[in-house]
């Protein structure tokens, strides 16, 4: 599997990512002073990791958007892979390198069914965010649909997490055992105005989840938090209905830097 990387913006290297994307390239490796990622096919053209140039921890593995209940009739998983995935593409906006993907959700409860598509975008530049746009497409109905769909990633380095509510700040220690159970699940709603989602690392770094937007059909929930994995959920037991070829959007942006003091 060929790979891409770019570190900075000479055009004759956004020309070659152009280039070599356009002929089938299943990665895209970026890094800036801040941190180093990667974006991949075999992830579904979501990202595959974002690592602290800080501290060379990892912020974030394994994105993912997946369902497992309440959309198709048999449970298991239905979510983003290869198989599923088409070519990354990119393409540039002044200083801005913009990598996109789209494809539809695949699993054996979804076999033979109208699929549920999406498209994801990650603009990246010299600063600390990654700004990302996941959308969803489901080609089926499902009236009030009480399951379970959302974007997920692993924090594996976190020892702990704090989210802004509209009650203020919530914070929890990470401790050993967690990995089973949810430590937030909307609890206190997060804050509409400025919403946060923040992951400390030990070595200090952390990554900031804000600036989160939602829109469509079905309705954004909230996020949960369930031992070191984070997920923005457009469904998650609540009742929401899905109708054939209305979208739903999530967009926020993701920062790599140092945990406050």
């Amino acid at each position: 599997m060929r790979k891409t990387q770019i570190r900075g913006f000479g055009a004759a290297l956004l020309v070659f990512l152009s280039l070599a994307l356009a002929y089938g390239d299943r990665s895209v490796e970026y890094e800036n002073a801040h941190y180093a990622a990667v974006v991949s096919v075999g992830r579904g053209g979501l990202l595959e990791r974002v690592v602290s140039k800080a501290t060379s921890e990892t912020l974030l593995e394994g994105m993912t958007l997946y369902t497992d209940f309440g959309i198709y009739d048999e449970r298991g998983f239905v979510g983003t892979s290869e198989k599923g995935a088409g070519d990354l593409n990119s393409h540039r906006e002044g200083e801005v390198l913009v990598v996109t993907a789209e494809g539809k959700l695949v699993g054996d409860p979804a076999e033979g069914k109208p699929p549920i598509r999406y498209a994801a975008e990650f603009r990246f530049d010299q600063g600390p965010e990654i700004h990302a746009v996941v959308k969803v497409r489901p080609e089926l109905d499902r009236p009030q649909a009480r399951g379970f769909l959302a974007l997920m990633w692993v924090a594996p380095a976190m020892d702990r997490w704090r989210i802004r509510t509209i009650d203020g700040l919530l914070r929890h220690v990470y401790r050993q055992g967690e990995e089973a159970q949810r430590s937030y699940s909307r609890e206190l709603p997060m804050d509409p105005v400025q919403p946060l989602i923040a992951a400390t690392t030990a070595g200090g770094a952390e990554l900031r989840v804000e600036n989160i937007k939602w829109s469509g059909t079905p309705a954004f929930t909230g996020p949960v938090v369930h031992g070191r994995a984070f997920f923005l959920c457009f469904l998650d037991g609540i009742p929401r209905d899905i109708r054939a070829g209305e979208e739903a959007t999530v967009s926020f942006d993701l920062i790599a830097g140092r945990a406050e003091r």
